[in-house]
């Protein structure tokens, strides 16, 4: 497995990380979910729903905690919120096909789009559409959810995103299964 380093904004250091991450349900409950991330086997990661069809979530990443939140009617976004890591609080628009443009702390863009058809892998994009990260949903799985790679190290704060990204790939997911039961 590649191993790179990911820079720590509080500490000032620098953490190893894999370039594979695994993503696995753990049910919490009767109706919970929650998704456990995990690279080299250790738990890099947490998003945990509260309530069975909420589309809010609480999110830990390598001890920062920082709720999501999806809003909106016609217009959807996702509200990012952290009590204690102020640069953390934030909105971002989605598109109707659950398109996701940021830019990072050194002001890159980054885009998160499905990569396939049927919407079970996704790619972070930099702007000349190279693909940053891939995120393969297996939906049919009940424990291993899903796979993560990172294929290049530009992006700053990538666990950070692929948390997030993760929960926009769970929100469309449970659009389509919704619009499916129509």
């Amino acid at each position: 497995m590649i191993q790179f380093n990911t820079y720590n904004r509080q500490t000032g250091a620098s953490e190893e990380a894999s370039s594979k991450i695994t993503v696995e349900l753990v049910k919490a409950g009767l109706f919970k979910r929650s998704y456990r991330f995990i690279a080299d086997g250790n738990i890099i990661g947490h998003l945990d729903y509260p309530k069975s069809f909420s589309q809010k979530a609480v999110a830990i990443v390598q001890g920062r905690e920082f709720t999501i939140l999806r809003g909106g009617w016609w217009k959807r976004f996702i509200e990012i919120n952290s009590p204690t890591h102020q640069q953390y609080n934030m909105r971002i628009d989605l598109s109707w096909r659950s398109k996701m443009k940021i830019l990072d702390a050194d002001r890159n863009p980054y885009t998160l789009k499905p990569a396939s058809i049927w919407k079970s892998k996704w790619h972070w994009v930099d702007r000349y559409e190279r693909p940053q990260i891939e995120i393969i949903s297996k939906s049919f799985s009940r424990k291993n959810r899903g796979l993560i790679e990172i294929r290049e190290t530009e992006m700053k704060d990538r666990l950070f995103w692929i948390i997030v990204s993760w929960f926009v790939i769970m929100c469309s997911e449970s659009d389509a299964a919704a619009v499916a039961a129509m």
